[in-house]
């Protein structure tokens, strides 16, 4: 019944954590702008995806805006994401810290044999 299912990280600026999940391959396939114009150049939503992996960002004041569910701009726990990877190594050398505040992990496995 469900064909895939995807975490939204609410973050308060969603440039950084497009930039940070870039270092590892995923690119923006959908940008949208922050409030009704008044938002300048600042994204207020992206999907970020590779042909294996997708992930959403969403700013708090946008969460706020469309369902209410936040009541502050820095409201909201962090999102624990792990994630598989096929050489940790070129992951420890491409990233720094998660921006958003959230909470991503990490892993490489051997191959089974």
């Amino acid at each position: 019944m469900i064909d895939s299912i995807t975490t939204v990280l609410p973050v308060d600026r969603a440039e950084p954590s497009i930039a940070f999940f870039a270092k590892v391959g995923l690119k923006a396939t959908v940008e949208v702008p922050e409030g009704d114009g008044d938002g300048g150049d600042r994204i207020g939503f992206a999907i970020l995806a590779n042909d294996k992996a997708e992930v959403m960002v969403q700013t708090r004041t946008g969460i706020k805006a469309d369902s209410g569910l936040l009541s502050g701009d820095s409201d909201g726990v962090p999102v624990m994401l792990f994630l598989q990877v096929p050489d940790i190594q070129a992951v420890i050398t491409a990233l720094d810290r998660e921006p958003g505040g959230h909470i991503v992990t990490f892993a490489q496995f051997k191959p089974e044999e």
